[in-house]
C-alpha cells in the first residue's frame, strides 16, 4: 500500500478521500505497467512455442496500446492541478483504460483458446488469475474501478469455459464464476481497510498542525514574555546593585538587597532556561561546532564553578585527568561548557559538609570520550530516576532550600544529543550520584 501524502490533503473530508483514492490508483501506474509487459511477453513467447499464431502480435499490440495511454494519463495526471473537476475527468479516463485492459486479459481464450490443447486454456486462465488478485491492493480502493475490471477479466473467459464441452472446461467456468465472489469479498475488506488507514492519517496531520502551531504559539508567548520581563528586571537588579553598593545604606537594607539580587538572578535563570528549552523543541537552536582539547574546557569550568559556588559545604573537588590526555573533541564549546558546568553545579550543590566530586574521563566505542561526574552527596530516591531527565522535576526538592528550574539536566541531554553524544547516570540515596556525558572525538583522535 503507497503511503498517505498529507500534501495532497483538500479542504474537506469528501474531497480528501476522494483524491486520495485516485492518487491511489494512479501511484501504481507503472508497476502495472511492467506487470502487465511481461506477462504479455511470456504468454506471447509461450504460445508461439505451442503452436499459436493467429491473432497473436494484434493481441499484443492492443494491449500495449492501452498500457502506453496508461502511463501518458498517469503522467498527465502528475502534472495538472487536483480539484474536483480534474478529478473525476482522470479517475473515468483511468476506469476506461483499466476496464480495456481487462478485457483484452479477459478475451484471450477467444483469440488462442483451442478446445483440444486444455494447456493453454489452463495457462491462460492462471494468467488471468493472477493479475485478478494482484489488482486487489491497487484498484480496489475505488470499486467503481475494480469491478469493471474484475468483470471484463473473469466474465469472458468463464463464458468461453462454460461453452466448450466437458467437465473440465465447466468445472474452470464454475471456478472462475465462484471466484468473482472471492474478488468482490477481498477487495471490500481491504478497501475498508485502505480507509481505516486513510482516516488515520488525516487525524495524525491535523494532530500535528495542531501541536505545530500550539508550539509555535507557546515560542512567541515566551519571546515576547521574555523581553517584557527582562526590562523591568534589569532595573529591578540594577536599583538592588545600587542599594548595596551605598555606603550610608544599613546592614538589613544590604540583605534586602542581596535578596532582591539573588531572586532577581534566579528569575533571569529562569526565563533563559524557558526560552533555551523552547528553541530547542522548535529545532530552532543553532550550534557552532569546533574542535577544542578536551583538558582546556573541564579546566575551564572547574574554575567558573569554583569562583561561583559560595557554600558552607566544604566541597573538594577531584580531577584525574588520565582518561582526558591529548584528547580533542568536537562540539559547540558554548554548550559543551554550558553542560559540565550544569552536571558540577548540581554535583556541588546537593553535596554533602566535607564532601567531595570526582572528574573523569574514558574512551568509548574508539568515538567518543565519557566524561563522569561523580559525588558523595544526597543521591537520587529509587522511585525518582524515572524522571531526571523529565521537565520540571526537582526529585522531591521542590521544598528545599536550594533553588532550580527543574530543566538542567533536560536542556542538558538534548544538547548532548544534538552534538552526536548521549547522556546517562547512576544514583544510590544517601551515597552520591555518578552523571556521564559522551562526546564525539576530533577525527584525530580516533584510532
Amino acid at each position: 500500500m503507497q503511503p498517505v501524502k498529507t500534501s495532497l490533503f483538500l479542504n474537506d473530508d469528501k474531497n480528501n478521500i476522494f483524491l486520495w483514492q485516485v492518487d491511489h490508483l494512479f501511484s501504481s501506474t507503472k508497476i502495472s505497467f511492467f506487470t502487465n509487459a511481461i506477462f504479455s511477453l511470456i504468454v506471447v513467447w509461450l504460445l508461439w512455442g505451442l503452436g499459436v499464431r493467429e491473432h497473436l502480435f494484434l493481441w499484443l499490440s492492443l494491449l500495449w496500446v492501452v498500457l502506453l495511454f496508461r502511463l501518458l494519463t498517469h503522467r498527465l495526471y502528475v502534472k495538472s492541478k487536483k480539484n474536483s473537476k480534474t478529478l473525476g475527468v482522470y479517475c473515468k479516463t483511468f476506469s476506461v483504460e483499466v476496464g480495456l485492459t481487462g478485457l483484452l486479459w479477459g478475451l484471450t481464450p477467444w483469440f488462442f483458446g483451442d478446445p483440444e490443447q486444455t494447456e493453454i486454456a489452463l495457462f491462460l486462465g492462471f494468467v488471468i488469475g493472477g493479475l485478478v488478485s494482484g489488482a486487489v491492493g491497487t484498484l480496489s480502493v475505488l470499486s467503481r474501478v475494480y469491478m469493471p475490471y474484475l468483470l471484463c477479466m473473469l466474465l469472458p473467459m468463464s463464458v468461453w469455459f462454460f461453452i466448450q464441452g466437458g467437465p473440465v472446461y465447466h468445472a474452470i467456468g464454475y471456478i472462475a464464476t465462484f471466484a468473482v465472489l472471492g474478488f468482490v469479498i477481498s477487495s471490500l475488506s481491504y478497501k475498508k481497510i485502505l480507509h481505516n488507514s486513510f482516516d488515520l492519517a488525516i487525524k495524525v496531520s491535523s494532530q500535528k498542525e495542531q501541536v505545530e502551531r500550539a508550539s509555535n504559539a507557546k515560542s512567541e508567548f515566551l519571546s515576547n514574555m521574555s523581553h517584557e520581563l527582562r526590562t523591568p528586571l534589569n532595573a529591578i537588579l540594577g536599583f538592588a546593585q545600587l542599594i548595596k553598593m551605598n555606603k550610608d545604606t544599613t546592614e538589613i537594607n544590604q540583605q534586602h538587597s542581596n535578596e532582591v539580587v539573588n531572586a532577581g538572578k534566579y528569575l533571569l535563570s529562569l526565563i533563559d532556561d524557558l526560552l533555551e528549552i523552547s528553541a530547542i523543541e522548535a529545532n530552532k537552536l543553532e550550534l557552532h561546532i569546533e574542535k577544542k582539547k578536551l583538558l582546556d574546557i573541564i579546566h575551564e569550568c572547574l574554575d567558573m564553578i569554583k569562583a561561583s559556588s559560595v557554600s558552607d559545604l566544604n566541597v573538594s573537588i577531584v580531577f584525574d585527568k588520565t582518561g582526558c590526555n591529548d584528547l580533542s573533541v568536537l562540539v559547540d564549546i558554548v554548550r559543551a561548557k554550558q553542560i559540565l558546568l550544569n552536571l558540577l553545579s548540581n554535583a556541588y550543590k546537593y553535596n554533602k559538609t566535607d564532601g567531595s566530586i570526582n572528574i573523569h574521563c574514558e574512551m568509548i566505542n574508539d568515538s567518543h570520550v565519557r566524561i563522569y561526574v561523580t559525588d558523595t552527596g544526597q543521591g537520587i530516591p529509587l522511585d525518582k530516576q524515572s524522571h531526571v531527565f523529565d521537565s520540571y522535576q526537582r526529585l522531591g526538592q521542590e521544598k528545599g532550600n536550594i533553588k532550580g528550574t527543574g530543566l538542567g539536566l533536560v536542556i542538558s541531554r538534548q544538547l548532548v544529543e544534538m552534538m552526536g553524544g548521549q547522556m546517562g547516570f547512576k544514583s544510590q540515596e544517601n551515597k552520591g550520584s555518578s552523571f556521564w556525558v559522551d562526546l564525539p572525538l576530533s577525527k584525530d583522535d580516533l584510532k
